[in-house]
């Protein structure tokens, strides 16, 4: 049942540009190569871990990962989800080929899923701790609608297992994937499942929402911050919707706020 839903929700950018040259594959446990983009800013210790949303791709995040990074002091790491355009199967017996990064779609790309936003999230979690350096107590966890999923997942996770994070940021989340078209459907058949998993998140977090958001309700972030057990920031952006939220001063108060309760700490 969670394949269905699966199918319908996922939806990849249908003419993705080349990957920037600074991108860097990785190789997840199930042989699939994902991309990942990394901005390091030398002055701060704490790095964010972008989850994009479900039209984008790597190609579109490089800027917004630049323009957090200048505008916020933080270093900032992005990677793409399993069966987005950049992600391939890989021949075991193949090596990193650099021309790679040149393709727009490659003949082996595997579908988008659930599973394959928790195997790409894993993967970049190992990567920014293993191969960055990044600690988890200097790891902010920043996912925008779709990316909202594989965030929440993988800090309720954490969380459980009493590991501390920075901190947490939702941008347009939503309560479960198949409640933001029908709440009766998803008694039967749901995908990121969020508002049964917030409880399980320890770290501070940070959930904004546009107050017209007309794709992802503005309940949803409610219905998230009374399940939680953690410390909550909810910022409700008057007349912003679901894509524009960013053209609002106050979400970016609201994130210079929040990185500086964090790094204060």
């Amino acid at each position: 049942m969670g394949a269905i839903a699966s199918k319908y929700a996922f939806l990849p950018p249908n003419s993705p540009k080349p990957l920037h040259a600074d991108c860097k594959m990785l190789h997840t446990s199930d042989s699939i190569e994902i991309p990942s983009y990394f901005v390091k800013h030398e002055a701060s210790q704490f790095v964010v871990i972008y989850s994009h949303g479900n039209a984008e791709d790597l190609t579109s995040c490089v800027a917004f990962c630049n323009q957090i990074s200048s505008r916020f002091r933080v270093s900032v790491f992005a990677y793409e989800y399993i069966g987005y355009p950049h992600t391939r199967n890989m021949n075991p017996s193949e090596s990193l080929s650099p021309s790679f990064l040149s393709s727009s779609v490659d003949d082996e790309k595997p579908s988008p899923s659930e599973s394959g936003c928790y195997e790409s999230i894993q993967t970049a979690y190992k990567y920014v701790r293993d191969s960055l350096g990044y600690d988890e107590a200097h790891q902010i966890w920043f996912g925008q609608s779709v990316g909202s999923g594989p965030t929440v997942d993988l800090v309720a996770r954490l969380g459980a297992k009493k590991i501390n994070l920075a901190g947490m940021i939702l941008l347009s989340p939503f309560y479960s994937g198949v409640s933001t078209v029908s709440p009766f459907l998803s008694n039967f058949v749901d995908i990121f499942c969020n508002g049964a998993k917030m409880p399980k998140v320890t770290c501070p977090t940070l959930i904004i929402h546009g107050a017209v958001d007309d794709v992802v309700p503005v309940g949803h972030s409610s219905q998230l911050e009374m399940v939680s057990h953690c410390r909550i920031n909810r910022c409700v952006v008057p007349n912003a919707g679901h894509n524009n939220l960013f053209q609002f001063q106050a979400t970016f108060a609201a994130l210079k706020d929040f990185f500086k309760q964090i790094t204060d700490e």
